[in-house]
């Protein structure tokens, strides 16, 4: 087990980086650090662990509460991380989860970018942005 110092939220990140599931959950649990700490770029852990293609550690992160529409300082999101290393299947996860919290009733129903392609028949959206959206 690697020892990690300085503050909880640098920590979260190097738990990240090491992809030390048990310390990640270790520090989320405690309550005494933000699932969606960000560092000087504004990058949150779950943008990193995309970037990394930790499948695990992206499920984890989401059911700990984070946000998988924050933006880094360049308007980059956990997708547009995912898409750029090549992780399609962190990318599914994350279209899957978008895709929920946006299938309320039609009432409270808001068009998402995603909405059209997948309308269209591109149910392999993931593949389709890694391949030809950040290349």
């Amino acid at each position: 087990m690697l020892l990690y110092c300085c503050s909880r939220e640098f920590d979260l990140f190097l738990s990240c980086a090491h992809q030390d599931l048990d310390r990640l959950k270790m520090l989320v649990t405690s309550g005494k650090v933000n699932v969606d700490s960000k560092n000087e770029n504004n990058e949150t852990v779950l943008m990193h662990a995309c970037a990394l293609g930790d499948v695990l550690m992206v499920q984890t992160l989401i059911e700990f509460g984070a946000n998988i529409h924050k933006e880094d300082i360049n308007g980059w999101s956990p997708l547009m991380f995912a898409c750029s290393h090549g992780h399609a299947p962190v990318a599914d996860i994350l279209i899957q989860v978008r895709m929920k919290i946006i299938s309320f009733p039609i009432k409270y129903m808001y068009y998402d970018k995603l909405h059209g392609p997948l309308e269209l028949g591109y149910n392999n959206l993931s593949t389709y942005l890694v391949r030809f959206a950040f290349s």
